[in-house]
């Protein structure tokens, strides 16, 4: 756990050596934080439901599958299966915190590459997962939330391809900004994002 807490303190605090010292790691490796991190949100976000807090908005939430997840609990689970439900939300969020790392890996390296990047897919891998570590320890609170779920966008979006495919970090930002835009566009108008 110590080795956890000091690879989550280092992407939080020196992303750029972080991320550069990670090149010639595999995929098991940011996997292995990925899984670390989405069991502990996947055990404490419901948990945190349950208590009360509300996992439909932005401010109580560090990602998008937090509130995905929390809706289904919301309104289809906790409604017919009470207690248990609690459970069913934790599958569900690891679940999709899987899927969207799944997804999202070849839509990151594509886009790296089409900006002039170089390297292979496990470059994107690496900065999903690793780019998650700021939401590890309180991802699921009210008000931190929120701000450690756009650090680790940065980190994700932006800090982690921009070093790994050796991307000027100005066009890595204005992916972030068009990124930024259309999410808080989308926010704005109501929709689920």
């Amino acid at each position: 756990m110590i080795y956890l807490l000091k690879i989550t303190w280092h992407v939080i605090h020196e992303p750029h050596s972080f991320f550069e010292s990670t090149r010639q790691q595999g995929w098991w490796e940011p996997y292995r934080l990925f899984l670390i991190i989405a069991l502990v949100l996947s055990i404490f976000s419901p948990l945190a439901w349950a208590l009360g807090i509300d996992g439909n908005s932005p401010v109580n939430t560090s990602l998008t599958a937090q509130r995905d997840v929390y809706r289904w609990w919301h309104d289809m689970l906790f409604p017919k299966f009470g207690v248990w439900s609690i459970f069913m939300a934790m599958a569900g969020l690891l679940l999709e915190m899987h899927i969207i790392l799944i997804f999202f890996t070849p839509v990151l390296h594509f886009v790296f590459r089409g900006l002039g990047g170089q390297g292979p897919a496990v470059h994107a891998w690496k900065a999903l997962c690793y780019g998650l570590a700021p939401t590890m320890l309180f991802g699921f609170l009210p008000g931190i939330a929120l701000a450690l779920g756009v650090y680790a966008t940065l980190l994700q979006l932006c800090v982690g391809p921009s070093i790994l495919y050796r991307v000027h970090e100005a066009r890595a930002y204005m992916l972030l900004v068009i990124v930024l835009s259309i999410a808080i566009a989308a926010f704005w108008h109501g929709l689920a994002i």
